[in-house]
């Protein structure tokens, strides 16, 4: 998925990427998926309507790979090692988070209630005109703790530890998606560049 924002450089939010609010371990399904595909769809609608330009045609490039990289990299998350990878580094930003802000604690483990109750509901996967009204207080709830431990866990983010976990993390998916995909690393490569023109280009477009 892309998201852009006023002419800034396309992010991916991907599972790497997401990790470090502890949202996509924790529940990127929850904050992300309805408002992830509603984006592509509008991206996808505004490229279309777009005059065709070479800055138009390098987001749609950069939307089409993102797909292709997010696809071979849900498939590797399968996979049990990727996710004691990830385990681990969760558990590390946790642990620095909670050493530096005590009280953060209880709001973690409140988010990871709120995770076990939600992720398993099939209201999830619903319009949010059609949920509950207690569905919606608790995704109310998750998104609030969100956006108060989120600045917390970004903090601590550059720690050493937790630096050294997310790059076996990042190290240890690349590894699976190379496995199910051979040319993982020239997608990855492609991308890169694809946003380095983007911001060249809509540098210049300013």
């Amino acid at each position: 998925m892309l998201t852009k924002s006023r002419r800034k450089t396309p992010m991916r939010v991907s599972r790497l990427t997401k990790i470090a609010g502890l949202t996509a371990a924790t529940l990127a399904l929850l904050a992300g998926s309805a408002v992830a595909q509603g984006v592509e769809e509008n991206e996808t609608e505004r490229s279309v309507a777009e005059s065709e330009t070479e800055l138009s045609k390098v987001s749609r490039q950069l939307v089409k790979i993102d797909q292709r990289i997010n696809a071979v990299e849900k498939q590797a998350m399968l996979d049990s090692e990727p996710m004691e990878a990830e385990a681990t580094y969760v558990e590390e930003l946790k642990k620095a988070a909670i050493e530096k802000h005590p009280e953060v604690r209880e709001k973690l483990e409140r988010q990871e209630e709120l995770i076990s109750e939600l992720k398993g509901d099939p209201e999830l996967n619903m319009p949010p005109e059609n949920r509950s009204e207690e569905f919606a207080e608790k995704l109310d709830e998750f998104k609030g703790l969100r956006d108060e431990i989120n600045p917390v866990v970004q903090s601590v983010s550059s720690d050493p530890e937790v630096r050294e976990s997310y790059q076996a993390f990042q190290e240890t998916v690349v590894k699976k998606m190379k496995e199910l995909e051979p040319q993982t690393e020239e997608l990855l490569a492609q991308r890169a560049e694809l946003a380095d023109r983007f911001q060249e280009l809509s540098g210049g477009a300013r």
